[in-house]
């Protein structure tokens, strides 16, 4: 039967591409779209962004209130970054609490600033889940094609360091990748 088989294919393809948790595309999926959207831009000759996404304090949330209340935080953060792209950009589960966005093209360095503001300010926002509210933060790292990397492996690299920057800098604030380390840290207002 063609329809089971391809329902069945569709499955699989679901399993292995979403994350199960928030239908959000997964690392794997994310690491099979950025080399072609590199191929893109370098053919348009835009510049593209990846932003890598760390909740700031999304351990206590599990400790203190359980694995049931930490997963609605997750799905609540999964709808507050979708809702704040555009169509043609997106965003994934990289696992645990960890997401990133990948902006299908950004005329300058700050419209990925912009949308890293714009998350951590929707972030900052309490999430009820169930009984409780509960306050995260997040710290993003923006990685930028072709400034700071010309591969999907540095990409992703560069971005993850610049998150870690973002943390050292005092969390809750986004950080562009510079290989020099001279790019200071935007900070929310929130």
């Amino acid at each position: 039967n063609i329809t089971e088989r391809k329902r069945t294919e569709d499955a699989i393809r679901q399993m292995a591409f979403y994350d199960a948790l928030t239908q959000l595309p997964n690392r794997r999926l994310l690491q099979d779209r950025i080399p072609q959207q590199i191929a893109r831009a370098r053919r348009e000759q835009n510049r593209i962004a990846l932003l890598f996404i760390d909740l700031d304090k999304f351990k206590p949330i599990n400790d203190q209130f359980g694995h049931a209340v930490g997963d609605i935080v997750l799905m609540q953060v999964a709808e507050r970054l979708r809702h704040n792209l555009r169509t043609s950009d997106s965003v994934c589960r990289l696992g645990g609490d960890e997401f990133a966005i990948r902006l299908e093209s950004t005329d300058t360095i700050d419209g990925a600033t912009l949308v890293a503001q714009t998350a951590i300010d929707s972030l900052n926002e309490p999430i009820e889940a169930g009984d409780h509210v509960c306050f995260i933060g997040a710290s993003i790292g923006i990685s930028v094609y072709p400034v700071d990397c010309q591969d999907a492996e540095n990409m992703l690299r560069n971005a993850d360091i610049a998150m870690y920057e973002a943390k050292k800098k005092g969390r809750n604030c986004w950080h562009l990748y510079d290989a020099d380390g001279v790019t200071a840290p935007g900070r929310s207002s929130g």
